[in-house]
């Protein structure tokens, strides 16, 4: 079930403003507040005019609806404060986001990069590149309104040039604990990912570097 919402204009509409500079306000606060917590605004703002509507203390006169709005908000009476978050929507889930996607959608063109970070339990070495695998757990604390992307792990096969090999594998021996971090170029062949490493480093070697650096200066 699709819960439907007042757009700015009839949110406007609804309370009468005409003016630009209140219109805009209020496209603000809407944008501030969020469409649910501006329906429990709305119908505060509907249930006090009910009742007569708000006066301005400096002239004793009833306020106009949109005014009674403007006045409430700026003293955090209404059903959600501002500092209240509004109530996510439910999110979409991945095989209902990818049965909605339009059949002919334009292709635009991006240079994409990928970053890899983690520790290979085994590496190979063929002619003149290293070859590993690293299993990347599902994307998680994504912006809300994202549909729930898919649940299960994506296995990366890693292809590192030699000589790149050769300043982080000692790096790795040294420490356990230590990680890489692989910038490259990734492509997927029917469906299994593959990253072409550009740049290869470890926190450790980062942070030797970093201090290096400092001490030069």
């Amino acid at each position: 079930m699709t819960t439907t919402y007042l757009s700015v204009d009839e949110i406007c509409e609804f309370l009468g403003e005409t003016e630009a500079e209140p219109r805009s306000l209020i496209q603000r606060i809407a944008r501030r507040l969020g469409p649910v917590a501006m329906e429990a605004l709305l119908d505060a703002v509907t249930s006090i005019e009910a009742q007569g509507g708000l006066e301005a203390p400096s002239t004793g006169q009833r306020r106009t609806p949109g005014g009674g709005l403007f006045a409430l908000t700026k003293a955090g009476l209404h059903p959600y404060s501002a500092r209240q978050k509004t109530p996510a929507p439910p999110r979409v889930a991945w095989a209902e986001a990818l049965a909605t996607l339009p059949p002919n959608l334009q292709k635009g063109y991006a240079k994409v990069k990928t970053t890899l970070v983690g520790r290979p339990k085994e590496t190979a070495e063929v002619d003149n590149y290293v070859v590993l695998q690293l299993e990347a757990a599902p994307p998680e604390s994504l912006p809300t309104g994202l549909p729930l992307p898919p649940t299960q792990a994506t296995l990366w096969t890693v292809f590192v040039a030699k000589k790149q090999w050769q300043t982080v594998a000692p790096a790795l021996r040294r420490d356990p604990e230590d990680k890489l971090v692989l910038d490259g170029k990734p492509c997927v062949v029917e469906g299994k990912a593959f990253l072409f490493v550009t740049a290869v480093t470890t926190p450790n070697l980062s942070r030797a570097k970093r201090a290096a650096q400092q001490a030069a200066v």
